[in-house]
């Protein structure tokens, strides 16, 4: 049996990890390198970004705005709010992020108490949106 150092393992996957992996694969958690890329890594962390910062955008842009827009007369204008609406809360927490970076643990969990409250706001819409057209549906 051969006994291996912890070291000498750990060299031995990474070294195998390089060889396995293309180079504009690999990504190591940080955002620089990517950006450091050109156009296409700053393509790359946007989409990151978007699915991470809004994963419902998707359901409701195609199961909620799409219909409706095509059953209005101005729908063609609904995609277009939508789309201005989503990029404002994105550019005002990047742009708090950019500048404030030293204060960004309090910005964080100023930013985790508004969450919950928007998600009980949220919620409490929702079932009085079903509420209502349940009962306009059944009575």
């Amino acid at each position: 049996m051969i006994s291996r150092s912890p070291a000498t393992v750990d060299r031995t996957i990474s070294a195998c990890r390089r060889q396995t992996e293309p180079a504009s694969v690999r990504v190591n958690g940080n955002a620089e390198g990517l950006a450091r890329r050109g156009g296409w890594g700053a393509f790359l962390i946007g989409v990151l970004f978007a699915l991470a910062f809004c994963p419902t955008s998707g359901v409701f842009f195609f199961g909620m705005l799409i219909p409706m827009a095509s059953t209005t007369a101005e729908g063609h204008l609904l995609p277009a709010v939508f789309a201005i609406a989503t990029a404002i809360p994105v550019l005002i927490v990047a742009w708090i992020l950019a500048f404030s970076a030293a204060r960004i643990g309090t910005f964080y969990g100023k930013i985790k108490i508004i969450q919950k409250i928007l998600y009980r706001i949220v919620g409490i819409l929702f079932i009085l949106i079903g509420i209502y057209y349940g009962y306009i549906l059944y009575f």
